[in-house]
């Protein structure tokens, strides 16, 4: 499990995840989207305007590429603060980013 959060692995998960997991990849996520993701998960919060320059999209291809992380789960905004965005992590997609968690937790 340690060795899933460290940082160089968790970046290899997250890229590759964003490159293969079918639900990303229909939702129509960009793989630029992937690098944002992952400041986001290391920082454990971000401003939406940094998550948006993360991305290195245009405003509008950014914001878009945001509202469908959202609508997936992947990327909360707490209604008490819209303008700051959390990791939302839906077990389908963790198993993908984290995949010795389920088995550590289990055993």
């Amino acid at each position: 499990m340690t060795s899933a959060l460290s940082r160089p692995r968790l970046r290899e998960s997250v890229i590759y995840a964003f490159s293969t997991t079918p639900r990303l990849t229909e939702a129509g996520l960009k793989f630029e989207t992937a690098p944002a993701f992952l400041a986001l998960l290391i920082q454990g919060a971000l401003p939406r305007s940094e998550f948006v320059i993360f991305t290195g999209l245009q405003s509008e291809d950014a914001s878009d590429q945001l509202n469908r992380l959202i609508n997936l789960g992947v990327v909360v905004s707490p209604p008490s603060n819209p303008r700051t965005l959390e990791v939302g992590l839906p077990a389908w997609f963790a198993k993908h980013i984290l995949p010795g968690l389920h088995t550590s937790v289990s055993s």
